[in-house]
């Protein structure tokens, strides 16, 4: 026998710029042993449910201010900032979902997916008129 709560069938993500809420961000560290931040987000209205990791090297740092900026924290560029990723839990922003690119290897080689393009600078939130009451 199956027991199951009935749901409504959500529509399905599509490439646009969305409302976002961080779930839950946690540290960790990549196979190379890099530093991470895994984020766990809830996109849109609907709550479609998303990961991104932000890699903490000297390539991909600006990510992590991306990041932050769009979740309402001010650093200073050049600036070292100590932030544990907890503090991300709860924020709320806009990010720009769209197509990554074809994967060229493992499990889902050939195969694209949506992905996390931009995080949203507070100054060019735009607000969503999808659902807007008038």
């Amino acid at each position: 026998m199956i027991k199951y709560t009935p749901t409504i069938s959500r529509q399905p993500l599509e490439a646009g710029i969305y409302s976002v809420t961080v779930k839950l961000a946690t540290e960790s560290y990549s196979a190379k042993g890099d530093q991470t931040l895994d984020l766990e987000l809830l996109i849109g209205n609907d709550g479609h449910p998303m990961r991104d990791t932000l890699y903490n090297t000297e390539k991909a740092a600006w990510r992590i201010t991306q990041a932050r900026d769009c979740f309402g924290f001010e650093d200073v560029i050049g600036e070292e900032i100590e932030f544990k990723g907890a503090d991300l839990n709860g924020c709320t922003g806009q990010v720009e979902i769209a197509l990554g690119e074809v994967r060229k290897s493992g499990k889902y080689e050939g195969k694209q997916f949506l992905e996390v393009k931009r995080y949203l600078p507070r100054i060019e939130q735009v607000v969503e008129t999808e659902n807007v009451p008038f």
